[in-house]
């Protein structure tokens, strides 16, 4: 799980899906195109369409219906979302490439209006998983246990955090006690991670990643070292941006070298 998704199921946290998607302005339709990118004669350039992605939004600023494509722009899967009057998710269809059922989910809230549970159920309806949430009194997401069909336990996650509700430990563990996961973050003054640690089954350090941010909060580089502090590889990220501070132009680069990876194409349409 992402260190750097925590703070969704928090009170204190009221954002739209747009806004957490790091989006400005009333979006209606995000259609994001990944090519495979080259270098050619030290400019990179997109060669050959790996994937295709398009969001829709509610006036309201969430996710109504998003539908993934694979190289080919042959359809792969399409999630549908449902909100109450409050604009709270209250359940998701997740169709496959051929408008058939893959599983659903419905979502419950207490009176305030924090998730407390989240229900799957199969293509058939019959129920096959249940997560139940856990808060503190500031109403920050700090525990989710994970049950079963059969009503058994198999895997439960607590989140510590810092004055600001940005999660600065996380650790999870199997239906039989034992640590599967473990990282723990730190965050700048505008709230963004800019290190995250990475622990061993037992806990032990094992490697952490820097991340380096630009002056609208989105990432421009990632390096990961391992446990001797030596630096293994480094993601670089290029943005260009339309006027309302929207990405609409993502370049990749990995290594040292900043070879050319892969080119992010957006085409956003606003509400008027």
């Amino acid at each position: 799980m992402m260190l750097l998704a925590a703070t969704s199921l928090s009170a204190q946290n009221k954002k739209t899906d747009a806004e957490n998607a790091g989006l400005n302005g009333k979006v209606k339709t995000i259609e994001s195109l990944i090519y495979k990118a080259i270098d050619k004669m030290g400019t990179a350039e997109a060669s050959y369409l790996m994937s295709r992605q398009v969001t829709h939004y509610n006036e309201q600023g969430m996710q109504t219906v998003t539908t993934y494509y694979d190289s080919l722009n042959q359809q792969i899967r399409t999630v549908t979302s449902t909100y109450n009057n409050k604009n709270l998710l209250i359940s998701d269809e997740v169709l496959d490439s051929v408008n058939e059922l893959v599983y659903s989910t419905k979502l419950f809230y207490d009176d305030k209006e924090l998730l407390t549970t989240k229900v799957f159920y199969d293509n058939e309806g019959k129920l096959a998983q249940k997560n139940l949430f856990k808060y503190d009194k500031k109403g920050f997401h700090t525990e989710t246990n994970c049950f079963n069909a059969a009503g058994n336990i198999f895997e439960k996650s607590f989140y510590k955090r810092d004055k600001k509700g940005n999660p600065i430990e996380y650790t999870e563990y199997d239906g039989e006690g034992k640590l599967t996961d473990k990282s723990s973050g730190t965050y700048d003054k505008q709230n963004n991670l800019i290190k995250r640690i990475y622990y061993d089954e037992n806990g032990v350090y094992a490697h952490h990643r820097i991340f380096k941010y630009d002056g609208n909060n989105n990432v421009t580089e990632v390096a990961a070292f391992d446990e001797s502090g030596e630096e293994v590889y480094r993601w670089d990220y290029q943005m260009i941006y339309d006027s309302k501070g929207n990405v609409i132009k993502e370049t990749e680069f990995r290594s040292e070298a900043k070879v050319p990876y892969s080119i992010i194409i957006s085409n956003i349409e606003y509400y008027q």
